[in-house]
């Protein structure tokens, strides 16, 4: 009768824990559409680019690396129309999202993350 109650309570334990990595897959992919697709990331190209040694871009800009290419064209950013120089619109657009102190230390050689990349999209549009 004991070993029965345990086998029991061992199917049942299987049973949760089953239940519990198939929650887990939902709350990923919920995860995934609703707070990714918006932003315009393919998640495939990025997470390729950042393992890729030699990640491949569409487009030769003279100031961006093949790899910062090909993260600005896996979240959308079409490479052609990032700007070889800094206009004033374009500045003004950056600082009004960033503020004017961010900008000015992505001016002077910082590197945006991809999260300031995702906010100035816009302004490359």
């Amino acid at each position: 009768m004991l070993f029965l109650k345990m086998a029991i309570m061992a199917i049942f334990k299987n049973i949760l824990m089953g239940l519990g990595v198939v929650f887990l897959i939902i709350i990923l992919l919920i995860v995934t559409f609703i707070i990714v697709k918006p932003y315009g990331i393919d998640t495939i190209k990025i997470i390729s680019v950042f393992l890729s040694k030699n990640p491949v871009s569409n487009y030769d800009h003279p100031y961006l690396t093949t790899q910062q290419e090909s993260i600005l064209e896996s979240i959308g950013i079409d490479t052609k129309r990032v700007p070889t120089t800094v206009t004033p619109e374009l500045q003004k657009c950056a600082a009004s999202i960033l503020g004017q102190t961010r900008v000015n230390e992505i001016m002077s050689g910082g590197t945006p993350t991809i999260d300031e990349m995702l906010k100035i999209k816009s302004c490359f549009q």
